[in-house]
């Protein structure tokens, strides 16, 4: 579904990282908040940059240690969960 499509973060969900090992997205259009683990935070970042569902795996696989073997259907499940809450929105090119 999202193989040609650029994921878009949603510019008016607020992105913090200033804790230990975890991030925190705060979605205020619903106010509700959600808690990311390190990958999570390396996967919202590189969303500023439009890339399709192809190009994150590839960057994720890139910058991250010890990723698993699952990988491409983790980060598409947690891309996926991010759209069903108006986090992150797509763009066909």
């Amino acid at each position: 579904m999202l193989n040609k499509e650029k994921l878009i973060a949603n510019p008016t969900v607020v992105f913090r990282d200033d804790f230990d090992d975890f991030a925190i997205l705060f979605n205020p259009e619903t106010g509700t908040a959600f808690g990311l683990n390190p990958i999570g935070a390396v996967i919202w970042n590189l969303l500023r940059d439009e890339l399709t569902l192809d190009d994150l795996i590839d960057h994720v696989n890139d910058v991250c240690y010890d990723v698993s073997d699952n990988v491409t259907e983790q980060v598409n499940e947690f891309v996926e969960a991010m759209i069903s809450n108006g986090l992150v929105g797509t763009k066909v090119v």
